[in-house]
């Protein structure tokens, strides 16, 4: 929201008055969208962090397997820092994702807001589960009907419709006086 402070100088006296407008209704669900976008993101740094098949170990020591026992209880500075790299990132992408998703929320409504978080939060996870972690999508077809599905949703919910832009209009601009 945004609150702008508008004066018109008369000959003596000044008139001084406050608008009150809102952000398009497009600019605010995309801010949910960025919510479910990061938890995703964060899940799978999770994983790389705290996994013990993550690709940073699992590269390391695939020929070896006195190694890999090692491997298990003692691991190289480099995978500590790259895990330590990891799980400061999770932190940071949850911390915006909290703030993002509370924002969409209170920007767009709770309802509009934690289903745009929640709907983006699946797409991104099925597809870095498969693009990057290699992960086998179900032979079923109902796996991509429910992805089209949501992603229907998600247009449906990002796009204004006809009928509720006419209100949007008359309370986007309130005169304060």
């Amino acid at each position: 929201m945004t609150l702008t402070n508008t004066s018109s100088s008369g000959s003596d006296s000044e008139t001084e008055g406050c608008t009150l407008t809102t952000p398009t209704a497009t600019s605010v669900r995309l801010i949910a969208l960025w919510s479910g976008t990061c938890g995703a993101a964060a899940s799978s740094l999770a994983k790389l962090a705290f996994s013990s098949s993550s690709i940073i170990s699992s590269s390391s020591y695939e020929d070896d397997t006195a190694a890999t026992t090692a491997a298990v209880v003692f691991l190289s500075w480099p995978d500590l820092v790259f895990r330590g790299v990891c799980l400061l990132a999770m932190i940071a992408c949850n911390a915006f994702a909290v703030g993002t998703f509370l924002q969409g929320m209170e920007e767009s409504g709770s309802v509009k807001g934690t289903a745009l978080a929640t709907a983006a939060n699946c797409v991104v996870s099925a597809v870095l589960g498969v693009v990057v972690w290699q992960e086998e999508p179900p032979e079923s077809g109902g796996v991509v009907i429910g992805l089209i599905l949501v992603l229907v949703g998600i247009i449906i919910l990002v796009i204004p419709s006809s009928s509720s832009s006419g209100k949007s209009n008359s309370k986007e601009s309130t005169k304060m006086g």
